[in-house]
């Protein structure tokens, strides 16, 4: 059984129950800026009980896994950009004002603002120490794992005995055969999934290595930021690949949105850059449990059957 502490210290103990967001509204309410469904810094400070500057020295002590939950800085641009439609963006000296539908009102300075998504605001709470709201998050979460953990443990013991009495009770021989195979099979079932995880892996590596694909950089790549956007960015395609973008160019130095001319970016990307490109998309869907070596092979399929 894990233990806070645990959660606090191991980074791949967090990457274990990230996806557990639904323990917010378990412990408090949590308050999001409307129609776009984000949290500001103060937002995020005030659902703990913390001041400001507890959660922005997390930021910038933790960017890296912050921004892989969807954490980013957006500018009047920004917001124009994904919800022109329904905000009223204006300017003023020295930064600019959003108004939402309901009349609520955002004012940020020109270096725009720093917006949480709800895993990034589990995360926060994943690693403040001294938060009562973020003691709660914590014992959420692992109340959750030592229920599931203890059900499963249930439900397989009561699946195994079943099979062990459908052998011992077969009506005939066929019967008692069938039910042999069975109970054989699921006694095996580990060993299955682990020869699937494996050929997976091996989809991946293939990937990595950029060795053996029949199916497009573009392809791939499209794939995987739609997967990452419907896990983590409320299915803001846009935002997905503004995340994959900024990844390329601090991880890269690929400065893809600085490039000159007319089009898609992901147009501009070079032929060379392709398998960094990949490595980052990569990087990011991992960071968020997602199986990448299972999106490849599910590319893999739809062009055999095309074919």
């Amino acid at each position: 059984m894990n233990t806070q502490i645990e959660l606090i210290e191991k980074k791949d103990l967090r990457e274990q129950y990230i996806v557990r967001i639904e323990v917010l509204d378990k412990v408090k309410n949590l308050l999001l800026l409307p129609d776009i469904m984000l949290a500001t810094t103060q937002q995020v400070a005030d659902f703990y009980e913390v001041d400001k500057d507890t959660v922005t020295w997390h930021i910038r002590n933790n960017r890296d896994e912050l921004n892989s939950d969807g954490l980013t800085v957006w500018n009047s641009n920004d917001f124009r950009k994904e919800f022109d439609s329904v905000l009223k963006i204006s300017g003023r000296r020295g930064g600019f004002n959003v108004e939402f539908s309901n009349g609520d009102k955002l004012e940020s300075s020109n270096k725009g603002t720093t917006l949480f998504t709800r895993r990034a605001i589990l995360r926060i709470g994943m690693l403040l120490r001294d938060s009562n709201i973020a003691k709660e998050v914590r014992t959420q979460l692992l109340n959750i794992e030592e229920k599931v953990t203890n059900e499963v443990k249930v439900q397989e013991i009561d699946k195994e005995r079943q099979l062990v009495l459908d052998v011992v009770f077969g009506k005939d021989e066929i019967e008692r055969a069938i039910a042999t195979r069975s109970l054989l099979e699921y006694k095996n079932r580990h060993i299955l999934k682990l020869e699937k995880e494996n050929d997976d892996l091996g989809t991946e590596i293939g990937l990595l290595t950029h060795k053996t694909r029949t199916w497009s950089d573009r392809g791939v790549c499209n794939a995987l930021m739609r997967n990452y956007a419907m896990k983590c960015t409320n299915k803001l395609y846009g935002k997905a690949w503004g995340v994959l973008y900024k990844e390329l160019k601090y991880k890269k130095s690929i400065d893809v949105k600085a490039r000159q001319g007319k089009g898609n970016l992901i147009d501009k990307i070079k032929d060379s850059e392709w398998k960094s490109v990949l490595e980052v998309a990569t990087a990011l869907c991992k960071s968020e449990g997602i199986n990448v070596g299972k999106v490849i092979n599910e590319i893999n399929k739809e062009n055999l059957c095309e074919a």
